[in-house]
């Protein structure tokens, strides 16, 4: 009984095959016999294409990338012997943000411009990349001009660990702050 119906369905099966390969084999020479006559279409077309392209990269100004690479540190020994501890939750991408912020962009330009003697600020735009399973972190400035890209890439990096002792400082003075409050309260009670 199952040999019937396996060559019941072979025959329909081989047709089917048949029919494909017939349509497949129709469309492709009626797409082959339509380019051989259409070529210059096709050639015209590639030509302008790469025309195009070559006029466009001729006139477009050079961009340079310059990259540096920074280890940031999730713990911060202080002499006194405890420890500062930032916190985990969403450490890296702050630390991305904080490196990209408007802040730390402006004061880059401000002393890329006077290391090159340069007042006017150029186009850079920055990339903060972190490299997988690390808490390095990539810069990536793209400029026009090398000089500077190099020098506001090397500034970005240099204002960012300013910013982040100034946070620290900051953080230190509130405590001290309060630490200082709450021993003023504590001799009045005493």
């Amino acid at each position: 009984m199952n040999e019937e119906a396996e060559t019941r369905q072979t025959p329909s099966l081989a047709h089917e095959r048949q029919a494909w390969r017939t349509r497949f084999l129709t469309r492709f020479h009626r797409y082959r016999n339509l380019l051989a006559r259409r070529w210059w279409i096709v050639l015209t077309g590639l030509v302008l294409g790469l025309g195009a392209a070559e006029t466009l990269s001729r006139f477009e100004a050079p961009l340079y990338v310059s990259c540096g690479q920074l280890i940031v540190n999730l713990k911060l020994s202080i002499p006194e012997g405890s420890l500062y501890t930032e916190e985990l939750n969403n450490f890296l991408g702050t630390q991305a943000a904080l490196m990209q912020s408007a802040g730390v962009i402006t004061r880059a330009h401000e002393l890329a411009g006077e290391r090159l003697a340069d007042p006017e600020p150029q186009s850079v735009s920055l990339k903060a990349v972190i490299l997988p399973r690390t808490t390095i972190f990539v810069l990536q400035g793209t400029g026009q001009h090398s000089r500077y890209t190099r020098e506001f890439v090397q500034a970005c990096m240099e204002e960012y660990i300013k910013l982040k002792k100034e946070m620290r400082a900051q953080t230190s003075d509130t405590t001290l702050a309060g630490l200082t409050e709450e021993v003023v309260r504590l001799e009045r009670d005493l």
